[in-house]
């Protein structure tokens, strides 16, 4: 970047103005994935940034198409998000609708226009002043791909490009390899929630029904095994005891999921509305 390059100016002086409002330092180190939801008239949008593979990747989900809402809300269209949140007032509600119907793990939320996640002000107080200065500079430098989805073509979007496209790079080069048992009794459970790791990018090696007595969710691994960023909420989200076994590989992971967690998203009413 030349320093007679009037932006790189602005920016700094930007910089300069954010160190001095207590906008933060360095929250950002130019690395790191980041994920971000949005809400409004036009339905919902996700937005990953990947410094690592050099891509900004915007979805934007049909305002006409339906989406699911845990919790035994139901189906509504994509387009009824934001006005239902205003209504909610439960940002967390969004975080499922996004994981639940995409595989989408946000970092963060915007219930507004399509382009507020861009704004200087939202950016800088998440990124840092010097976060956001390092990404307005590189964002230019990064191939930016939109796309709108939705419809009948939704899911087979879904299992063709979401784990490429939307996925944090920390998952898919991390190399988890995940494990799912099915032991809450409910058919399907386990291929629904499976379904969702993998459009988030995590390798699932297998998916089968236990008999192991699971009341909610547990987590079994190496107690040398990290789980990262994205699994750990994951597991967090579904209130997974943790085991450990000393002869699994460290990067192996099972999942056994019982019938509180299919109560607490209301599986059965997803199920029974595909049925």
């Amino acid at each position: 970047m030349r320093l007679n390059d009037r932006r790189w100016w602005i920016i700094l002086g930007l910089v300069m103005i954010g160190s001095v409002v207590g906008l933060g330092g360095n929250r950002w180190s130019g690395k790191d994935d980041f994920r971000i939801g949005v809400a409004g008239k036009e339905g919902v949008m996700m937005v990953s940034v990947s410094p690592s593979r050099r891509m900004i990747n915007i979805v934007k989900v049909d305002k006409e198409t339906e989406i699911w809402f845990p919790g035994g809300m139901g189906w509504y269209k994509s387009d009824r998000m934001a006005k239902i949140l205003d209504q909610e007032k439960d940002m967390s509600l969004f975080e499922g609708v996004l994981f639940y119907n995409f595989g989408f793990v946000a970092d963060w939320l915007v219930v507004g226009e399509p382009d507020d996640w861009q704004e200087f002000g939202f950016l800088a107080n998440r990124l840092g002043w010097a976060g956001w200065a390092r990404y307005r500079l590189m964002a230019d430098e990064f191939l930016m791909k939109e796309e709108t989805w939705g419809g009948k073509e939704l899911e087979l979007k879904l299992d063709e490009v979401a784990a490429r496209d939307l996925a944090d790079d920390g998952v898919l080069e991390g190399g988890k390899r995940l494990r799912v048992y099915n032991a809450s009794g409910i058919d399907g459970l386990g291929r629904f929630l499976a379904k969702r790791l993998e459009w988030g990018g995590f390798v699932v090696d297998l998916v089968e029904n236990s008999e192991k007595k699971v009341s909610r969710c547990r987590v079994v691994m190496n107690r040398k095994t990290q789980t990262g960023g994205v699994l750990e909420r994951i597991l967090r989200w579904w209130g997974c005891e943790q085991s450990g076994d000393e002869d699994m590989a460290d990067n192996d992971v099972e999942l056994y999921l019982g019938e509180e967690l299919a109560e607490v998203i209301k599986y059965l009413s997803y199920k029974r509305d595909r049925e």
